[in-house]
């Protein structure tokens, strides 16, 4: 153990000098941050914040309630961080199936308790291992599989069954993201130690929404596949790349490619026309379905621009 001595500085401060080699150890030079804990005799600084864990329980009451609103009690404690849902009532045992569809949807959501009239889901998540960056990741994964799903079945099979399984592993990273985001925006130590302040907190949140609406378009896409032409084809692969052009802007924050991508100018070419054209004598709802991809792309490319300028 080594001892320090109190320094006077100034009429209202005290300092104590700190080991060389500790700073080195953790890469800490003049101006950066400790983080000081008071605990009695104690006085304890740390290089890193360290982020204490807590439970937060939450109970429902199923009986008179129906699906949708049990489900949306569920899901507003999630976002909201609690980690222990006990749900309980009399009817409990026979609505089983619609309970454990319900937490089907969100990640990291596991039963570990059960009775006749109660049934308690706990989270298994380690936070600390999962960020919104790390999600947004997965997200696009998903993505490029499902529109790579799509393009190679125009014109010759329907693929709704599978892009719909892919969209609701998005809708499941989507909640999860969320519940990470707004669980750091009320407790800034959580917000420190994932290294983001509210502005790229809100921005991220935008982001996964943008990316499951994506995800919700293509899902709409898929019901065509089989009976889209050529044309159409030629054109989603452009969708496509485009997509992949967007997350390339926002993974290495490229400011002028964003800007090249969310301009509406990159729509309005003579292919584009055709596109719409056909689209609308075929099928209205394809033609929405197309409109809304083109959106989404341009409003996820203008989040690049809005977090980078």
């Amino acid at each position: 153990m080594e001892t320090r001595n109190i320094i006077k500085s100034g009429p209202t401060s005290y300092v104590v000098s700190l080991p060389i080699n500790w700073l080195k150890e953790n890469k800490l030079s003049k101006g950066a941050f400790l983080y000081l804990k008071q605990d009695k005799n104690n006085l304890v600084y740390s290089a890193k914040l360290e982020v204490e864990d807590y439970n937060r329980e939450i109970t429902i009451e199923v009986d008179s309630r129906s699906k949708d609103q049990v489900e949306k009690l569920i899901k507003s404690a999630y976002l909201r961080g609690y980690n222990i849902f006990r749900v309980r009532g009399d009817t409990v045992t026979e609505r089983m199936k619609e309970l454990k569809d319900i937490i089907s949807r969100l990640a990291a959501i596991e039963i570990m308790e059960q009775t006749k009239n109660v049934i308690v889901f706990h989270e298994i998540l380690d936070k600390h291992k999962n960020n919104p960056d790390k999600i947004i990741n997965r997200m696009d994964m998903v993505l490029r599989v499902m529109l790579q799903e799509i393009q190679d079945a125009i014109g010759i099979k329907n693929v709704f069954d599978s892009v719909f399984e892919m969209e609701k592993e998005l809708n499941r990273l989507e909640l999860l993201s969320q519940r990470i985001i707004v669980n750091a925006l009320e407790r800034p130590e959580y917000a420190s130690e994932l290294g983001k302040n509210n502005f790229q907190l809100l921005s991220a949140f935008k982001m996964t929404n943008q990316m499951e609406m994506f995800g919700d378009s293509l899902k709409d896409l898929s019901k065509y596949s089989e009976k889209m032409t050529q044309v159409i084809k030629e054109y989603f692969s452009r969708v496509h790349a485009r997509f992949i052009s967007t997350m390339k802007a926002y993974y290495t924050k490229d400011i002028r490619l964003a800007s090249e991508l969310a301009s509406k100018d990159n729509r309005d070419d003579e292919k584009f026309e055709k596109l719409m054209i056909l689209a609308k004598s075929e099928n209205p709802l394809l033609l929405m379905s197309i409109k809304n991809i083109i959106s989404l792309l341009e409003e996820m490319a203008h989040l690049v621009l809005n977090e980078n300028t």
